[in-house]
This record gives structure tokens, sequence and C-alpha cells, in this order.
């Protein structure tokens, strides 16, 4: 078959030959077969053994690409290279070499997604949702146990009721009460943080907290 045209694509190269048939390689496959425009090429079993083994170097690239946008979890980076359409083998290589290269290290993440929820407010329901959104959920509770606390949690809470008490001041201490619950509530803050926290601040700010 004769090579009729040589595209890059993101990085990789697009080769289409005349007789309609395609293949994408590596920049690294295309200059060890010094294949150019016009070039016949003979698809034997030796060529497909490299075209085999570039599939893994394609793979390693994409990866790396996605990786430059933006943090990713093993089980994001997975989903995102099977829609690349590559293999399982080729897949599980590749996150298990950027896994020892450290640019790959779910527990890493796990802690500054934590660590960002934590400084906004976030309740733990809603930072584990956070986790689940990022497939990062083997070892989620063991995670949130360690980096979140029940004091932390219950702090928290606090954090937030405060901050929306200021809207609040001028209503009556049992309505304070109910929509403090509801937005801590809506929160994702269990209920015995939620009432440790309401009681903190209206027994600071001198309510009656048993009023019904």
């Amino acid at each position: 078959m004769k090579i009729d045209s040589i595209l890059k694509k993101r990085g990789l190269y697009l080769i289409s030959f005349e007789e309609g048939k395609e293949l994408t390689v590596s920049e690294e496959l295309l200059f060890a077969l010094g294949w150019k425009k016009g070039r016949e090429v003979v698809l034997d079993e030796r060529l497909f053994e490299k075209l085999e083994q570039d599939k893994y170097q394609q793979c390693f690239h994409i990866a790396l690409r996605k990786l430059d946008y933006s943090a990713l979890s093993s089980k994001q980076l997975e989903q995102r290279l099977k829609k690349e359409g590559f293999c399982s083998k080729h897949i599980t290589y590749v996150i298990e070499k950027l896994k020892r290269m450290k640019l790959i290290d779910d527990d890493l993440l796990s802690k500054h997604i934590i660590e960002s929820c934590l400084s906004k407010g976030f309740s733990k329901e809603k930072i584990r949702m956070k986790l689940y959104s990022k497939g990062l959920y083997n070892e989620e509770e063991q995670i949130l146990s360690q980096y979140v606390p029940r004091d932390r949690e219950e702090d928290n809470a606090y954090a937030v009721a405060k901050k929306k008490y200021k809207s609040l001041s001028t209503l009556p201490p049992i309505e304070i009460k109910k929509k403090l619950y509801s937005t801590l509530s809506y929160r994702g803050f269990r209920y015995d943080s939620v009432k440790t926290a309401v009681e903190r601040l209206l027994s600071e700010e001198n309510f009656d907290i048993t009023d019904e």
C-alpha cells in the first residue's frame, strides 16, 4: 500500500493510504519506520507487532495530554482513555506507569480535594460526593475519617451557621433555629453536628435554645 498523506493530530500521526486504510502512530514509530508520503508499505506480521507495541506509547501520550489539562484520578483517566478507543491492557499498563512516575496519586488528590472542601466549609457528606464525582471512592471513608474528624465537622457546621445567622438575626429565635437547621441539613451536615452547631450559636447570642 502507498502512503497518501501524513497528518499530525494531537501529537500523533494519522497515516492515510491510497487504498483507503488509515493508521495512527506515534512520532517515535513514524521516524523509526521512515515513513513519508508516497512510500510503499507492506502490512506484514512484523509491522503489526510494532503497531501493537506502539499503542502503549500512543496511550501514554494521550494520558499525559489529559493530565496537562487537570489533575485526574486513576478512574477518571481510565474512563477518558476508554473513550479514546484504547483497550484495557494498554490503559492498565499506562496508569501503572504513571503511578510509578508519581504523575497519578489518588491519595494525594483525595487530600487536596478534602482540604479545599474543608476550607469552603463543606460537610462530610458533600466532601464524600465530591470524591465520588472524581472516581475516588475505594477508600474514601478511611480518608474522610482521617481528615474530617467529628470536631472538624461540627466546627464547619458552626461556621456556616454563623455566616447564615447574619441575615437572620432580626427574626424570632424559633424562626432562626428552623432556618439554620434547614440550611445546615441542605449542606449535608449530620443531624448531631447541626444540633451542636445551632445550639452553640444561639447560646452565644443569648437566645433561649429550648424555645419550641
